[in-house]
């Protein structure tokens, strides 16, 4: 007995194999996608940051970055402009930098460069985490990616 076609239950099987592989590829672009807008945010926020401490030494005069978690905003007084925060990301700062003005985290670089001095942790779950730390005496920022 020869056959000329697919059965149904052979038409079954790979249409679950695809619909398996599709479910794979679509979950893991939109954790990339996530991924990428979170990176997004930490690299835009150090360039904020890094922009605050220029603006200090230009101006001869402290500057101040304020980071709201009720509006979600990061802002630098004395630039125009905002940085939204993804609502899923934690911002969490260590002890001993910085400080609470009307319910907003507020740090400050000063015009030789210096700052309050701090380190702040990024996280969304347990899927994202960068940890940016800014240098009390030479108000340098850097950004590292993982558990450090």
């Amino acid at each position: 007995m020869t056959s000329k076609g697919f059965t149904l239950i052979e038409i079954l099987v790979v249409m679950a194999l695809f619909a398996l592989i599709a479910t794979m590829v679509f979950s893991s672009v939109g954790k990339s996608r996530l991924e990428r807008r979170n990176r997004d945010f930490s690299r835009s926020f150090v360039g904020l940051v890094k922009r605050a401490r220029t603006l200090a030494v230009s101006k001869g005069a402290p500057v101040s970055v304020r980071l709201s978690d009720e509006t979600k905003e990061c802002r630098v007084e004395g630039l125009k402009g905002k940085l939204t925060v993804p609502e899923a990301m934690l911002i969490e700062a260590e002890e001993g930098g910085g400080r609470m003005e009307e319910g907003e985290f507020v740090f400050s670089f000063y015009p030789d460069g210096s700052s309050d001095g701090l380190t702040l942790t990024l996280t969304v779950e347990d899927v994202f985490k960068h940890t940016v730390r800014i240098d009390m005496l030479t108000g340098i920022v850097t950004r590292s990616e993982g558990d450090e």
